[in-house]
């Protein structure tokens, strides 16, 4: 059942961001406003639904079908953002730094090794 709430949430999330991409428009050569808002509320919404849902008992496989599943599909900055705020909480503030400037420059040099081989292969 928790798989199947995952990948339901996962395939709904997913729908959701392109919906709101679309609606907002993909921006072009411009800044990228729809890639910024659903991040933006995707963190909003994880921060807001992690105390809820534990609060009010929710049961652990329905938690993952909306925090794994919808807001994964959504936006998996939301995990991100969670995460940091996580190691900012903990007092472990250095090991956040650490973790947003490694995600953000492994993702960027991700992108274009991958853009190098796969334009090789093309």
């Amino acid at each position: 059942m928790t798989l199947l709430l995952i990948g339901v949430g996962g395939g709904v999330g997913a729908l959701l961001r392109y919906g709101l991409s679309v609606w907002l428009g993909r921006g072009g050569e411009g800044f990228p406003v729809a890639t910024l808002v659903v991040n933006v509320s995707g963190c909003v919404l994880i921060g807001l639904l992690v105390p809820l849902l534990k609060g009010w008992n929710v049961r652990e496989s329905v938690q993952l079908g909306l925090l794994v599943g919808l807001l994964g599909g959504y936006t998996t900055f939301s995990s991100f953002g969670r995460e940091t705020f996580g190691l900012v909480e903990s007092g472990r503030v250095g090991m956040a730094v650490g973790y947003v400037g490694l995600s953000n420059v492994l993702g960027v040099v991700g992108v274009w090794v991958g853009m190098v081989i796969g334009r090789g292969w093309a």
